[in-house]
């Protein structure tokens, strides 16, 4: 009978389940864990396959020290667990010296949540944090824990101050449809909350499942809906504000298209979006399309605009889904993109700067009232105009403690004191019934009147003057209260 040595098969048997353990868990280190670590793992590897060679050669156990894997995985097991969940990490922290004095300053209700939410050592360290001095790792970290604590089980989004929380944050189209899901994990709305709160500061987290995100190629690969089965929508709720130097425009993100049954259609990746600006200058219609990339660019500034001109303003959406459905396939800056359809106009015009009164004129001279906007208010001087000279003034506002430019550009060309000003009136005629001879009655008892609109002339002093473009303007003196035509009421 052949003999069989025990010894060399236990210990063959022995280092080829520590190589199986090796292999195993380095796959797990890299589903779930960094490059460093699968580093660390391949050294150790090599270790134990060096081992079992060996062992097997000279049959005997080896003297190469092999790693315990029982006490790695131990030590591991957290931070593999960690790098797949919603809870904020120090690398999800793109901009820490910014979102830390965003937390330390709370200019948003949510800042200041969070605020709330640590203790009270954390808070005061917190409040004392500069900038630019290093931050500490030990506070760092423990502020990470303490937050994570409070969002895992606070949610950030309260129905009832939702306006008062959110009225000036986008929130994302995934954003809203996590909170609107039952029973969704507080701790994962609550992180794309914050990435909506931050968009600079913190990374937009990605677990792992049927939906992959390739950070390095920004492309989603969603299962199950080829490209000709994706839908492309308009951009929603656009709204536009206007300031003295400047208009602004907000909207959000597409959502996803219904069907005749109702159902949602698959919204097609955006790519961004196209603004189309349109004016008229100097007697010549202009247009401007301005492209704008990336779906969560929901803000515009326009800052190239002037006075006295309206502007038009239409958005669309695009995406580089060639294919996709609801749109029209066009050629944009030298690439094929499908377009959506433009949402309807919306017009802006830049308030003045500057306002004027026309109070009195005595021969070639004129009395004013100038206004201009500054520091949020209007400033408010009164001067003498002579025939050919322009407003240029410096005057010191008590108010801002400071001398104040008042400079528009405007010229005197003329001054007339028998200027002829139209205005429209509103009369108000009593409808008296021709049998009885007494007023006709509405479902209230009272009389009813028809109304008739007329326009009269009236003398006014008025002066010419030219803006700042050289365009003549006129500008008539306002009567007094007393001298204003008013409304009349008559009896047919």
């Amino acid at each position: 009978m052949e003999h069989i040595d025990i010894k060399k098969i236990g210990v063959e048997f022995g280092h080829w389940i520590l190589l199986g353990v090796s292999i195993i868990f380095i796959l797990l280190v890299f589903i779930f864990s960094g490059d460093s670590k699968i580093q660390t793992m391949q050294a150790n590897l090599e270790k134990s396959w060096k081992a079992l060679q060996a062992a097997v050669a000279e049959n005997k156990p080896a003297t190469t020290e092999l790693p315990n894997y029982k006490e790695k995985i131990a030590q591991n097991w957290n931070p593999i667990r960690l790098a797949n969940t919603p809870f904020l990490k120090d690398q999800d922290i793109k901009e820490k010296a910014a979102w830390l004095t965003k937390l330390r300053d709370a200019p948003d209700p949510i800042s200041a949540l969070l605020q709330q939410g640590i203790s009270k050592d954390t808070q005061q360290q917190l409040l004392a944090y500069k900038s630019e001095e290093p931050l500490s790792e030990t506070f760092f970290a423990k502020l990470l824990q303490e937050l994570n604590f409070y969002l895992m089980k606070t949610p950030l989004y309260d129905v009832e101050k939702a306006k008062e929380h959110f009225g000036k944050i986008t929130l994302r189209p995934e954003t809203k449809k996590l909170i609107n899901t039952p029973n969704e994990e507080i701790i994962r709305v609550n992180r794309a909350i914050l990435e909506d709160v931050y968009p600079q500061e913190i990374a937009i987290y990605t677990r792992m499942g049927q939906e992959y995100f390739y950070e390095e190629m920004q492309i989603k690969f969603k299962e199950a809906f080829p490209p000709t089965q994706q839908w492309i929508a308009m951009p929603k709720n656009v709204t536009i504000q206007v300031d003295r130097e400047k208009i602004t425009l907000s909207w959000d993100a597409p959502e996803a298209p219904l069907d005749a049954a109702g159902k949602e259609k698959k919204l097609t990746d955006i790519a961004g979006y196209h603004l189309q600006k349109r004016w008229n200058a100097d007697g010549k219609d202009q247009e401007e399309i301005i492209p704008l990339e990336g779906v969560t660019t929901t803000t515009y500034e326009d800052t190239k605009v002037e006075s006295k001109i309206d502007y038009l303003y239409a958005l669309r959406s695009y995406t580089l889904n060639t294919e996709a459905q609801g749109g029209k396939l066009v050629d944009f800056d030298a690439k094929k993109v499908v377009v959506s359809q433009y949402t309807p106009e919306q017009k802006g015009t830049i308030l003045p700067s500057y306002r004027m009164k026309l109070l009195g004129v005595s021969e070639d001279t004129a009395f004013l009232e100038l206004s201009k906007w500054e520091k949020g208010d209007w400033r408010t001087i009164s001067l003498y105009l002579k025939k050919g000279q322009k407003i240029e003034r410096k005057v010191y506002v008590k108010e801002l403690k400071r001398m104040v430019d008042f400079s528009p550009g405007w010229k005197l060309v003329s001054v007339n004191s028998k200027a002829i000003q139209e205005m429209e009136i509103t009369k108000h005629i009593m409808i008296i019934n021709p049998e009885t001879k007494q007023p006709e009655l509405g479902p209230d008892n009272k009389p009813l009147y028809r109304i008739e609109k007329s326009k009269i002339k009236y003398p006014t002093a008025a002066i010419i003057y030219l803006d700042e473009k050289g365009k003549e303007e006129t500008k008539y003196q306002e009567p007094k209260d007393s001298k204003k035509p008013k409304e009349e009421k008559e009896t047919e």
